[in-house]
């Protein structure tokens, strides 16, 4: 299985997107930060992925992980 990883982003207008990993455009965007991330954490769970969420100053101030192993791990 692969491992993807969705970025929550600021973009270059001020406004939020994600950003799937190693892709040159944005999933999708968004006026807020908190908008961004909602939208973020459930495309990273229904696709098992990671989700980096960056500050606006680019910095990653959280992560989680929603991989198929890490569920099955949590279960144990």
């Amino acid at each position: 299985m692969s491992k993807i990883t969705h970025h929550v982003i600021r973009g270059d207008a001020g406004h939020w997107v994600i950003k799937k990993e190693g892709a040159t455009r944005a999933t999708r965007t968004f006026s807020t930060q908190a908008d961004a991330i909602s939208y973020a954490r459930s495309l990273s769970k229904s696709q098992h992925s990671e989700l980096v969420i960056h500050s606006s100053d680019g910095r990653i101030s959280r992560t989680a992980n929603y991989s198929a192993d890490v569920e099955i791990k949590k279960g144990k």
